[in-house]
């Protein structure tokens, strides 16, 4: 389970750059970003609903005391506020 909750935190982070420089090049060029902008924001909301999913059952088994808390927000709550 470790493992697979580091694959997708990486994932958020590496789908929030690409959401990021994809949205502003759609910005900077006055163009709409795409189908696929859309579509990648979907599957970015659902690979962090996993990630989410998946830190809790780690919380569960290792308690709060494995990580410190800014681990829980920049994992949770800072992309579910930029979402």
């Amino acid at each position: 389970m470790n493992g697979l909750h580091r694959v997708l935190g990486f994932g958020v982070v590496g789908g929030f750059f690409l959401i990021m420089v994809w949205g502003f090049a759609a910005r900077v060029r006055k163009h709409d970003p795409g189908a696929w902008f859309w579509r990648l924001l979907a599957i970015e909301q659902v690979v962090l609903g996993l990630q989410i999913i998946a830190g809790i059952i780690l919380l569960l088994i290792y308690g709060f005391s494995a990580r410190p808390l800014l681990h829980y927000l920049y994992g949770s709550v800072f992309p579910i506020t930029v979402l």
